[in-house]
């Protein structure tokens, strides 16, 4: 399911955790 608005922001806000949570 899509991610909620809060998440999308997170991503935007924080893009490197993102990257890493992903690598991990």
């Amino acid at each position: 399911p899509p991610l909620p608005a809060s998440g999308s922001a997170s991503l935007h806000l924080r893009p490197a955790m993102a990257a890493e949570t992903t690598m991990h």
